[in-house]
């Protein structure tokens, strides 16, 4: 059902992230760079082609109010990971497309949380943005990492 969880994110946001970037470019008289269809995959990109989005399982932690309660992943949950990724020589403007990602991403969540009826329920469960990598031909790229909680009843899958 994680596959089905992942799968389901990128299909999402691989149809409608341009129309969001669109939104935000016209609002805000500034162009974003746009992640090339094969740069939004299920698993890691590996490409040097920037921005990239990675969609991967999440680590989940659940709490419970009771110490004794077991630690239970629901069947029906699955935490998803993307992370989107760019580098660019100005570190104002890869801080602020990165920045411009993450806008676009949680818009699409709350606008619509059923993900195009995907799923029962995708909700934000927080953004990182500290992530930030230095690669071999010296260039940094600078990622953030949201991550949502899917909710996939069993007749769904």
């Amino acid at each position: 059902m994680i596959e089905d969880a992942l799968v389901g994110v990128q299909v999402y946001i691989a149809a409608n992230l341009t129309a969001r970037l669109d939104a935000i470019e016209t609002a805000r008289s500034v162009t974003i760079p746009r992640a090339l269809a094969a740069d939004i995959a299920v698993g890691f990109v590996l490409s040097k082609q920037f921005p990239n989005i990675s969609i991967v399982p999440a680590d989940t932690a659940y709490e419970y109010s009771d110490p004794e309660t077991p630690y239970v992943l629901p069947l029906s949950e699955h935490g998803v990971s993307v992370i989107v990724d760019h580098s660019e020589a100005d570190e104002t403007e890869r801080m602020l497309t990165i920045a411009r990602y993450v806008e676009a991403i949680t818009q699409m969540t709350f606008d619509d949380w059923t993900y195009g009826a995907l799923f029962n329920k995708v909700q934000l469960a927080g953004t990182e943005y500290g992530l930030i990598t230095a690669h071999d031909d010296k260039t940094i790229s600078h990622s953030a990492d949201i991550t949502l909680m899917v909710r996939i009843l069993p007749s769904q899958s």
